[in-house]
C-alpha cells in the first residue's frame, strides 16, 4: 500500500539507512526524543504542559490534525490569513506544509494550493467538520 507510513525505531544513528533501506519512511530514536523533552520541560514547562493536554487521550478539550487539501478545498488560493478569517468553525490553522517543499517567501503571503497540508487546532468535533468540509468530493 502506498499509502501506508512506516516509522521504525532505532537507537543508533548507524541504523537509519538499513531501516530507510528496508522500507522505513520515517526512523524514531526514542532516546533523543526523551533527550529533547526533558531539556524543553526544564525550559519551557509551560509550553510542554500545554501540549501535553491537547494530545493526551481522556478529558481532550483541543486536538491538533494534519489535513491534506484536494483541489475542491475553499482554502486553495487564499493565504493562510484569508483562509483563517473565513473560518467559521472555531478551528485554528497554525502551520501551512507545501506540497512542492519549503515556503519561499513571506508566509503570510503563501497561497494555499492543492496538495498543502495545513495543521489545525481546535475541538475533535470541530476538526471533524474542517476535515469534512476540505476532504476530495
Amino acid at each position: 500500500n502506498s499509502k501506508l507510513l512506516i516509522v521504525a525505531r532505532a537507537n543508533h544513528n548507524e541504523t537509519e539507512d538499513k531501516l530507510k533501506l528496508a522500507g522505513a519512511d520515517r526512523v524514531l530514536y526514542p532516546y533523543s526524543i526523551a533527550g529533547h523533552r526533558m531539556a524543553n520541560l526544564a525550559f519551557q514547562p509551560g509550553v510542554i504542559e500545554f501540549f501535553d493536554s491537547i494530545t493526551k487521550a481522556g478529558s481532550v478539550e483541543l486536538a491538533v490534525q494534519e489535513v491534506i487539501l484536494p483541489a475542491t478545498s475553499p482554502l486553495v488560493g487564499k493565504t493562510i490569513a484569508e483562509a483563517q478569517n473565513t473560518q467559521s468553525d472555531d478551528t485554528m490553522i497554525v502551520a501551512l506544509k507545501k506540497a512542492g517543499g519549503p515556503i519561499t517567501g513571506s508566509r503570510q503571503e503563501a497561497r494555499i494550493e492543492e496538495g498543502d497540508t495545513v495543521i489545525v487546532v481546535g475541538d475533535p468535533e470541530r476538526l471533524a467538520a474542517f476535515r469534512e468540509k476540505n476532504r476530495e468530493i
